[in-house]
């Protein structure tokens, strides 16, 4: 139960990432002077990168998480 619970908060925040760094580069572009059409496609595909890395990141290192967290020993012993 707990591994699902993190499991879900991971993506959350994956997708928390992804928005986050599509509106820094919005801001950061429009610093910088860049095409409106340039800027969109490069916060785009600067966000959906991000995202993606954070979204398989998360998923990995789930894996590591032993299925019994969160368990008393006595319940193992019945």
């Amino acid at each position: 139960m707990i591994k699902n619970q993190i499991v879900v908060m991971g993506y959350k925040f994956s997708i928390y990432i992804a928005v986050i760094v599509f509106f820094a580069s919005c801001i950061i572009g429009y610093g910088s002077n860049l095409a409106t059409e340039t800027l969109i496609q490069k916060a785009v595909i600067a966000g959906c990168l991000t995202g993606l890395t954070a979204f398989v990141l998360v998923k990995m290192l789930v894996k590591y998480i032993p299925d019994n967290i969160g368990m008393d020993k006595g319940e193992n012993n019945q």
